[in-house]
């Protein structure tokens, strides 16, 4: 039972998808200039229905990205998006020694008329800390033109998330968890909770840097059972320029709200199963107790994004 509920998760992750520069735009001024993220992308002047400019999605891993993903692809089919690219390995200063910005995004920002484009960014691309000032820089050229980018993430339960990316590691760690007895698996697993950074809340070190273990303003480890306040508030910046913080809980419905952001006349459906309600099962008191204490970071991050969302 316990190797089926491992490989289970080791398969498909946090969800089995079944489908047919400085913190960006931190000022107050700026923020207060923003449009209200709760607002539909513009509509084009040229009086057609669908919205025209870009969706920046931000993937942060185990959260339901790859759903997101074949929904986009979905929405290709059905005629929604032109064309879906995908970023990473680049970091926010190659990018633009990168051909990706000269192939796919400076002729959408030149011309975006009657175009509608979906890029999906990755882990190791561009993270936000020091990317995010160039999309509201993007953001503005399109709607001067009629045209929008929306920028949106999905979050994820942190406690959830973390179980899931944990033992969804095993080629980081070296260790097959799936096969290993209950008390080896727990002894391994805290074993790398205390001296690996790659655990070390992960949706607020990939938000901010697009990385799990490596960035400025986080040098290190965060207090085990607290948080670099420092980073957070930059995690706060940031998701407050976002246009549209969704959350894994009801994908369906935070998909079908971004596609009517860009007018969407017919919307992808998504099936999503979570697949790994038993592990939780397998982990000890101790474990659990440092996994808490590994996801107090991601944890504030999402108490605030819950709250901007409400806002929204």
């Amino acid at each position: 039972m316990m190797r089926a509920a491992f490989v289970a998760l080791a398969l498909l992750g946090a969800t089995a998808v079944e489908q047919r520069s400085q913190v960006a735009d931190s000022s107050l001024s700026f923020l207060q200039r923003l449009p209200n993220a709760s607002q539909p992308a513009s509509v084009p002047e040229d009086g057609s229905e669908r919205a025209c400019g870009m969706l920046w999605f931000y993937h942060i891993p185990k959260t339901g990205g790859m759903a997101v993903r074949q929904w986009m692809d979905d929405m290709v089919k059905l005629g929604q998006f032109d064309e879906i690219v995908d970023l990473r390995s680049h970091t926010p200063f190659d990018y633009w020694t990168s051909d990706f910005h000269t192939k796919h995004i400076a002729p959408l920002v030149k011309d975006p008329k009657g175009k509608l484009i979906a890029v999906h960014v990755h882990m190791n691309g561009p993270g936000m800390y020091y990317f995010n000032s160039h999309l509201s820089e993007m953001k503005q050229q399109l709607r001067s033109q009629g045209c929008d980018l929306v920028r949106t993430t999905f979050l994820r339960q942190p406690k959830d998330r973390a179980i899931s990316a944990i033992f969804y590691s095993d080629t980081y760690t070296g260790l097959d968890l799936a096969v290993m007895p209950r008390s080896d698996m727990n002894q391994a697993v805290q074993k790398y909770l205390m001296e690996e950074k790659h655990f070390d809340n992960q949706q607020l070190r990939y938000l901010l840097n697009n990385r799990a273990d490596t960035g400025y303003p986080i040098d290190g480890f965060m207090e085990l059972n607290g948080y670099d306040h420092g980073a957070l508030e930059a995690a706060k910046q940031i998701l407050s320029t976002m246009e549209y913080i969704a959350f894994t809980e009801d994908m369906q419905a935070e998909l079908q709200h971004i596609g009517e952001m860009f007018h969407a006349e017919k919307i992808a459906s998504v099936e999503v199963v979570n697949a790994h309600s038993r592990v939780a099962e397998l982990i000890s008191p101790q474990t659990m107790e440092l996994i808490e204490g590994r996801i107090q970071g991601d944890q504030a991050m999402f108490d605030i994004a819950r709250k901007l969302r409400e806002e929204q």
